[in-house]
């Protein structure tokens, strides 16, 4: 197994304050369209004496017309009919879109749409910015989409309107997305996408493979909604690590389960802390968060990180006796010393050492692994289920779920984590 001390996982719960939370996320598919040239033009443009607001309605139309040509010219393979609604006196733009292409149809999507959202506004002669409004999923046609909107800016050339500038998508969407802004190499497996940059593309066959041995077990645990047909994973270099999704992540961190969606989460690998072995135990904890929180978590806060991390954590022991779990020593000297004697364990600071992280995580997985042991794995999924996504207190969902009052299973759990580590 890979030592827990050497690297922790986060997934977010709350973005806010640099701790390990969720990020907030704010925000008729046809996909078997394709891409066709219009033999004569069907959205002339003004006469260049008409008013400003006929100028404006018109590039309204045009721009939502072109974002939805290019759409499904990406869906089509078609790089030409991709190209089309892109400035090409701007070789930089060109180039972009050229590399956002090839990348996009090596990760295979199976759902994109574009669409103009909103107005559009006025910013010269002839020039204008838009937000679009991009809908998009990886994997089979019946994925579940998921929305970013990014900013473009356009202009009047040759008698055509025309892209002349893209931005990639911010913070506030968990962006930049990695295929925004890099060149990608990409693998697929069975049941995943892999993408790196180029100082990590030789970790992709192993880690494809072992990231769809990762997808078996994370598939287990999808009692909320089906499994994602393709897991989506980043592997990221530093300076990738730093940039992808916007948000910090603490020093202690090692992969970040991304909240793309209110229900659907993608997953990025810090490669700079995780040893190729490794990958295969990280990676299973990091599907087990795509698959636990997919579909709504009304619960998904601070207060529930124990639960959120310890069935994940659950998730890469299962079969396997706890005396084998790489955190025991870190959470035997928390247990002794600062705990609180809670297993409902706050999450570890941004600041928090290696050490009180890894025996954070250490006291939630045992908590996790107990309830699980003395009720059955199917009662505790329940409870995770009441606390996590239906937003139920503990004390409301031990009785439902376990069919104990929460002071017995909180006494019960105190007793064996601290077993465990006598």
């Amino acid at each position: 197994m890979l030592g827990v001390v050497a690297v922790l996982i986060v997934c977010s719960v709350g973005a806010v304050g640099g701790l390990v939370g969720y990020a907030d996320y704010t925000g008729a598919l046809d996909v078997q369209a394709s891409w066709r040239p219009a033999s004569t033009p069907t959205n002339l443009p003004p006469e260049l004496n008409a008013p400003a607001s006929e100028w404006t309605s018109w590039a309204r139309r045009s721009v939502d017309d072109a974002v939805e040509n290019q759409a499904e010219a990406l869906l089509a393979a078609d790089e030409l009919g991709f190209l089309v609604a892109v400035d090409p006196g701007n070789a930089r733009l060109v180039a972009e879109h050229k590399r956002r292409f090839k990348v996009l149809r090596a990760m295979g999507p199976g759902v994109w749409t574009q669409a103009l959202t909103g107005g559009i506004r006025t910013t010269g002669t002839r020039e204008w910015r838009a937000e679009i409004k991009i809908s998009y999923c990886f994997g089979e046609v019946t994925c579940q989409a998921v929305e970013l909107v990014v900013t473009t800016e356009w202009a009047v050339k040759n008698d055509r309107l025309v892209m002349v500038k893209l931005e990639p998508s911010e913070s506030h969407w968990n962006g930049p997305r990695p295929w925004e802004t890099d060149e990608l190499s990409v693998g697929t497996g069975k049941r995943v996408v892999v993408a790196a940059t180029k100082v990590n593309a030789w970790r992709l066959p192993d880690a494809v493979k072992a990231a769809d041995r990762a997808a078996a077990v994370a598939d287990t645990f999808a009692k909320w909604e089906k499994p994602p047909s393709r897991y989506v994973i980043f592997l990221a270099g530093p300076s990738d690590w730093k940039k992808w999704y916007g948000h910090s992540q603490p020093e202690w961190a090692a992969a970040w389960a991304v909240p793309v969606s209110s229900t659907v989460t993608e997953v990025v690998i810090r490669t700079q802390v995780v040893q190729q072995r490794g990958l295969e135990l990280l990676l299973t904890h990091e599907l087990t968060h795509v698959t636990t929180l997919a579909g709504k978590r009304d619960g998904a806060g601070r207060s529930a990180w124990w639960l959120i991390e310890g069935i994940a954590d659950y998730a890469t022991m299962v079969g396997q006796p706890v005396r084998n779990y790489d955190a025991i020593p870190p959470t035997r000297t928390f247990v002794r010393g600062k705990w609180d004697g809670d297993p409902t364990v706050d999450p570890p600071t941004a600041s928090a050492s290696l050490e009180e992280a890894s025996a954070r995580y250490g006291v939630a997985f045992l908590a996790v692994r107990r309830m699980a042991d003395r009720y059955g794995e199917a009662k505790m999924l329940n409870f995770f289920g009441r606390v996590v996504h239906d937003d139920q207190s503990v004390e409301a969902a031990a009785p439902a779920a376990l069919g104990a009052s929460w002071t017995t299973v909180r006494a019960d759990c105190v007793k064996f984590i601290r077993s465990s580590v006598a």
